[in-house]
């Protein structure tokens, strides 16, 4: 995992919510790089595919809805970052999630964000099936808490860290999508090529400007309690 991935801006957001001692699940962990921002708290990794389980941190394999079972009610803070848009049954993913939860305990989700760079880029394959599967705004995730019986405590916006080169690709390629992201056109695939092209040279050169607008967002919800 490299430097940038460390110090994601929903990490250091965990880290400043969980306390002193509070259980922490992370769903779709990876290599756990969230674990290294939580010495003070005890960490959980959910993850089927990681290479990094049987070691520090405790990452098991286990899906959502197996840990629920077990685990209701467990975890003071509870997360599941560029994880919920990946699922067929994003609302039962959820439910899961909230099981898992402590009264008075947060919920933290990150989504890529409808309406950002990553949908500005035609014939990308991030935004197609079986990548993405459900896409989110702010009210979508005003909603899903809603269903979840959870408060809202705040909708963020994400600063860029790992993914600057779709701000990059978004920035730099044509500007086709709209109603719709994609289609079997010479042009399109072009352009696609065009933005990967010019935006990976982009991202090597310079700096990500301070008004980049962010593609993901960020829903923290608490469970009554």
């Amino acid at each position: 995992m490299n430097a940038s991935s460390l110090a994601r801006a929903e990490f250091r957001h965990v880290a400043d919510i969980a306390r002193a001692g509070e259980t922490v699940l992370d769903v779709g962990c990876g290599e756990a790089g969230l674990a290294r921002h939580l010495p003070h708290a005890t960490y959980v990794g959910l993850d089927p595919y990681s290479y990094a389980m049987g070691t520090e941190p405790d990452i098991r394999n286990e899906t959502i809805s197996q840990h629920a079972v077990s685990h209701p009610e467990a975890y003071d803070v509870v997360c599941a970052f560029h994880t919920i848009e990946h699922v067929a049954d994003p609302l039962g993913f959820a439910h899961d999630l909230a099981t898992c939860i402590r009264p008075g305990g947060r919920l933290l989700i990150v989504v890529p964000s409808r309406g950002s760079a990553i949908t500005e880029i035609p014939n990308f394959v991030l935004n197609a099936p079986p990548h993405h599967l459900s896409w989110w705004n702010e009210d979508a995730l005003r909603a899903l808490a809603d269903r979840l019986d959870l408060l809202t405590e705040a909708i963020e916006a994400v600063p860029f860290s790992f993914d600057t080169m779709i701000y990059w690709m978004g920035r730099c390629s044509p500007k086709l999508t709209g109603k719709r992201y994609f289609r079997a056109h010479w042009i399109w695939y072009g352009a696609l090529a065009w933005s990967w092209l010019l935006g990976r040279a982009c991202d090597a050169v310079f700096r990500l400007p301070t008004a980049a607008k962010p593609s993901a967002l960020l829903l923290v919800a608490r469970k009554p309690g």
